[in-house]
């Protein structure tokens, strides 16, 4: 039997619950900031089945002339493969409007994920499939976009001391695998995200290893495939205030105030050193 959450009532009924409620679904059409948890339907993974996926709303690095109120943006997700894990990108997409507060308050209403005893991740969670996660929220201006079918990968939602919920994607061992997604007023708008990029502090390699955030190593960490990582680390760091961004072979990046030297991931994890004037 399946421990995901797994709504039985039907996806437009569940577009419906959310009617009166303030957080929705915004089109990209009005940019979200750096971070924004986002939603889009695509049809090619699997040819002729359009199917929901979630990620993560970012700045295109490789727009180097973005003019103001037009910066090009899109939502990067995770597609499941024979081979693993394939990002991908998409300009075409939803991201959710919302505070932390209303998130925190719509998710508390939802029961928790019934933890495998055999998991090492014994944590409170909830797990919705990805048509679920859409079905949660009404959408802000847009027609609500016709029943799609739910990827295979399931959205986990941890809440976190105070206030705040933190996302990520269920593992087959159970894990919530935690990345760099939210809401809320303090996420970084795209145009000062833009203006960050241009005046970004000198960068030197530090060598092998891996920045340490919250004590934890693999904290948040998102995946964005190899090109732009580095950029996107570094902007990171800026946003975040940390002194280290770190990236390894595959386009996994991390940001914080230390580094974890032993942690090199046979020497392919390479860390830079921000160097902000005093």
């Amino acid at each position: 039997m399946k421990r995901f959450l797994k709504f039985s009532l039907p996806l437009t009924l569940l577009f419906s619950l959310g009617v009166k409620a303030e957080p929705c679904w915004q089109q990209q059409s009005t940019p979200p900031a750096d971070g924004n948890l986002c939603i889009l339907i695509d049809d090619e993974a699997e040819p002729g089945q359009p199917t929901w996926y979630f990620g993560r709303a970012a700045l295109d690095l490789s727009k180097t002339n973005q003019e103001a109120g037009k910066l090009k943006h899109f939502c990067a997700y995770e597609v499941r493969t024979d081979t693993g894990y394939n990002t991908k990108r998409s300009s075409n997409y939803f991201w959710l409007d919302a505070t932390k507060s209303e998130l925190q308050s719509r998710f508390q209403a939802l029961p928790q994920y019934k933890n495998n005893p055999l998991s090492p991740d014994q944590s409170d969670k909830w797990v919705l499939n990805s048509g679920s996660l859409a079905g949660l929220f009404k959408f802000c201006s847009a027609e609500k976009p016709e029943v799609v079918d739910s990827s295979d990968i399931h959205l986990c939602a941890k809440p976190l001391q105070g206030n705040g919920i933190a996302f990520g994607k269920l593992t087959t061992k159970g894990m919530c695998k935690v990345f760099d997604a939210g809401v809320g007023k303090e996420l970084v708008p795209l145009p000062a995200v833009q203006a960050m990029r241009k005046d970004l502090p000198d960068i030197s390699w530090v060598g092998a290893g891996w920045a340490v955030r919250n004590g934890q190593p693999f904290a948040t960490h998102t995946v964005y495939g190899t090109p732009d990582a580095t950029e996107y680390c570094l902007l990171q760091a800026m946003i975040r205030g940390h002194r280290y961004c770190s990236v390894n072979k595959v386009g996994h990046y991390q940001t914080g105030n230390e580094v974890d030297v032993d942690d090199t991931g046979d020497e392919v994890n390479a860390v830079y050193r921000l160097d902000y004037p005093d």
